[in-house]
């Protein structure tokens, strides 16, 4: 990891990680909106941690206020790790490149941890201007639907791109597990809440937009990576969700 920064500082209240990769299409908006939140918090930290990007976004990136961190290691677990590593935030927030969190987002995602008990939160997340059919599906198919994945019976989860999390408890489940190319935000928040029962907080207020996939083959790509991080979820933890006769009666639905 090399960092463009200066290490050893005072902590600051919250720590704002970006991972990205290949992100010049959409970066820049993010950090704008990022960097004008309304009455942002004073002495917010911003890590963009770049993953081996060759379209030109470590330049972009170097053109706003913010600290530019470099992972080789690819995957989305190693960038957030690598964030997590320089945080100097009691708290960390989550976003992803290709998100434009809304004016208030970073007050709102923050808040419910005003109560000591609150370990973990979920911001609400609603599609980008909508336009092409594969973008429309996203939407209406409700992937991205964090109120849905927060409150549910099993597994809830707080969705990678738009988190909170207390910066002790990240560290001290061991942050994001690399092995994850994808649902590592389910085995992340599985593993938060296991140690923190009922400490995940739903954040309606704490809004971003997010740009999904334009064309219905990198829709299929992004489909391929979550069914394979779900299958890993599935061998990590057979005893609380078990593989079955009804599972596979629900992919054989599918095909």
């Amino acid at each position: 990891m090399t960092a463009e920064s200066v290490t050893g500082q005072e902590p600051v209240p919250v720590t704002v990680i970006v991972p990205v990769l290949n992100g010049a299409a959409t970066i820049a908006d993010m950090l704008r909106a990022l960097l004008a939140q309304a009455r942002a918090l004073p002495g917010m930290e911003v890590l963009v941690v770049d993953n081996g990007s060759t379209d030109g976004t470590p330049a972009l990136v170097q053109q706003f206020p913010v600290t530019l961190l470099r992972e080789p290691r690819r995957g989305i677990s190693a960038a957030r790790n690598c964030g997590l590593r320089a945080a100097r935030g009691a708290l960390i927030a989550c976003l992803d490149a290709d998100t434009l969190p809304t004016r208030r987002w970073l007050r709102e995602i923050v808040r419910p941890f005003e109560d000591s008990a609150v370990v973990l939160a979920a911001g609400a997340i609603q599609t980008f201007q909508p336009e092409t059919a594969a973008e429309r599906y996203c939407d209406a198919s409700g992937m991205f639907h964090p109120c849905h994945h927060a409150q549910a019976k099993v597994f809830p989860f707080a969705v990678g791109m738009n988190l909170a999390v207390r910066r002790t408890v990240a560290q001290a489940v061991g942050g994001w597990d690399e092995a994850f190319p994808c649902a590592e935000d389910v085995d992340f928040s599985h593993r938060v809440l296991n140690a923190h029962p009922g400490a995940l907080v739903y954040c309606e207020r704490a809004l971003v937009f997010h740009r999904n996939r334009t064309t219905t083959p990198a829709l299929a790509r992004q489909a391929h990576g979550y069914g394979r991080g779900m299958a890993l979820i599935y061998r990590r933890y057979p005893e609380q969700i078990p593989w079955g006769i009804r599972q596979i009666g629900t992919v054989l639905g599918m095909l």
